[in-house]
């Protein structure tokens, strides 16, 4: 996958969230913290700018605790998930970074992708 096909699935799981009103930025790069994926918002503005490690690390490198490959777009999904509820965790944790809303987005993010008919060309809804 290269950084334009990342580009159209962000755009496609934008409208599928209902967040085309804001300006995400996705690339393939370093992302913050040794994660697989990154995301930093900025609500004022309402902009987002999601890092996901690059594809060949990512193939080599992801895998779930049962050993399943995860596809970089469940993570993509994921982080624009927490673009979504970036405000309302701020409100109520301290913590951010609470492991509960971590274990959200990754049931929600595996449930849209595997509902999702995505298939690489398709980007209609």
């Amino acid at each position: 996958m290269n950084n334009s096909e990342l580009e159209q699935l962000c755009q496609y799981w934008q409208k599928q969230l209902g967040i085309q009103d804001w300006d995400i930025t996705v690339k393939f790069g370093i992302p913050q913290g040794n994660n697989i994926a990154s995301t930093t918002t900025y609500l004022n503005y309402m902009e987002a700018i999601i890092t996901i490690m690059n594809d060949e690390d990512y193939k080599k490198l992801h895998t779930t605790p049962m050993g399943e490959r995860q596809p970089i777009e469940s993570d993509l999904i994921h982080e624009l998930l927490e673009v979504m509820f970036d405000v309302i965790r701020r409100e109520h944790d301290q913590d951010s970074k609470d492991y509960r809303w971590e274990q959200c987005f990754n049931k929600l993010a595996k449930s849209l992708n595997n509902l999702s008919n995505y298939k690489g060309n398709n980007n209609e809804s």
